[in-house]
């Protein structure tokens, strides 16, 4: 009777064996077949992968970038935005020829709807195609990188629109990158810039003040792990972009639409750099510190970098006169620029003042050198003062609303059908604000 136990028992246990031996050959083949659909998942989305799956799978903060690196331009047009062509430009197709030809820096980019941007307006004001060559972090050194590819269109005129509220920093930064942009430079100055920023770069000045915004990633931490597979797997950012689509990132305060929600995201040290104001109609927040440091050419480096501006424009010119192609220059004022004739107490918003005889001294120096080189410009600072509804957001962001991108664009149309009256081109007519 033992004896039949125990055998009974042997049985009982081998079955049990048997059971978890299937289980496990069942598992490791589930396992197996789950690696490789994984595999061939993958090997799929690399394979067929064209650029609206990189669009779709790229996490948010790389896809609606305006501009990545480069090495020879310091940023380029990122080409996986929504509204961006084949090249990183913000244009909904790249055509073969173009009326017009854009050259600019954000303030050209235009807002969150590029439909909104002034060379859009323009294209829609005047019937005529534009080609925005526009991007953030660009100037005019930029600008006269880009000329081959600009005059590539064949377009009928260019329009460059240098702004004062970063260009001449950013000019500085790019001949850090390439010195022989300066060769036409005074030695003395551009030793003296090189000294002073070898002391103290600029640099940290400019994000000191600048970097406003709060970034909802800055404090984010990445794992190796997690950054070889945001890279490397498809499948992954497949997950992470519908992660995102639930749980989009975060805005900051400052950006928010009107003034008293984004006046909650002023930290007292953020109030030294940055002031809230409201008038009796107008509303909005200043940066006039960050506008004014680059603004000041008692700095060898601002200094540098507008001279190194006015260059640049004048070889565009010429570069554009003997290819047959006209010229605009579209002079685009700060926001606190616009702002200062409507504060009542202007030495309440530190360096307001300053920043504003900085910008018009510098102004009237590179209109008597377009002048001298019988290039057309306007400037548009009147009329966007003289604009009926404020023409910039009440919060951070130092760019024209639609309204005041309107206004630019209407400035722009209403002197190129004047033009079209006048016996000369627009390299001689004064209708532009230059003069033979």
């Amino acid at each position: 009777m033992q004896r039949h136990r125990m055998s009974t028992s042997g049985v009982v246990c081998f079955q049990k064996s048997a059971r978890k031996g299937h289980l496990w050959a069942f598992f490791k083949t589930q396992l197996l077949l789950l690696f490789l659909a994984i595999l061939v998942a993958e090997l799929v989305l690399h394979m067929f992968g064209g650029l609206a799956l990189k669009r779709i799978l790229a996490p948010p903060w790389e896809r609606d970038a305006p501009v990545i690196a480069d090495e020879q331009m310091i940023a380029r047009g990122n080409r996986l935005r929504l509204d961006a062509d084949e090249k990183g430009y913000r244009n909904p197709t790249r055509p073969r020829v173009a009326d017009v030809v854009a050259l600019g820096d954000s303030q050209t980019f235009g807002p969150e709807d590029f439909r909104n941007s002034w060379p859009a307006l323009l294209s829609k004001r005047t019937g005529q195609s534009v080609y925005n060559m526009g991007l953030p972090e660009y100037g005019p050194l930029q600008y006269l990188l880009q000329l081959d590819e600009a005059l590539s269109f064949n377009p009928k005129l260019i329009i460059v629109a240098p702004y004062f509220g970063n260009d001449f920093y950013d000019a500085f930064t790019l001949f850090r990158r390439h010195p022989e942009l300066a060769k036409s430079m005074p030695p003395a100055l551009v030793n003296e810039a090189l000294e002073m920023d070898h002391r103290r770069p600029i640099q940290g000045d400019i994000e000191a003040l600048s970097g406003l915004a709060d970034d909802p990633l800055a404090d984010k931490p990445v794992t190796p792990f997690r950054r070889w597979l945001s890279v490397n797997s498809r499948i992954y950012a497949l997950l992470r972009a519908i992660k995102n689509r639930i749980d989009p990132l975060p805005i900051s305060p400052l950006l928010a639409p009107n003034l008293d929600t984004a006046a909650t995201g002023l930290t007292p040290e953020k109030l030294r750099s940055i002031s809230p104001f409201r008038g009796s109609d107008w509303k909005t927040i200043l940066t006039a510190p960050y506008r004014n440091r680059v603004l000041t050419d008692t700095d060898a480096r601002i200094r540098l970098g507008f001279e190194l501006s006015v260059y640049a424009v004048d070889q565009i010119a010429k570069r554009c006169r003997a290819a047959g192609t006209d010229l605009l220059v579209v002079l685009l004022p700060t926001k606190e620029n616009v702002f200062f004739p409507r504060v009542a107490l202007p030495d309440s918003y530190r360096e307001l003042e300053a920043l504003a005889a900085n910008e018009d001294r510098l102004k009237r120096e590179w209109i008597a050198d377009l002048t001298r080189q019988g290039i057309s410009y306007i400037d548009v600072l009147d009329p966007l003062r003289r604009a009926v509804r404020q023409p910039y957001p009440e919060n951070l962001d130092g760019h024209p609303n639609p309204e005041g991108y309107a206004i630019i664009a209407r400035e722009i149309a209403t002197k190129i059908a004047l033009s079209k009256h006048e016996p000369t081109s627009l390299h001689t007519s004064s209708v532009f604000g230059s003069e033979p």
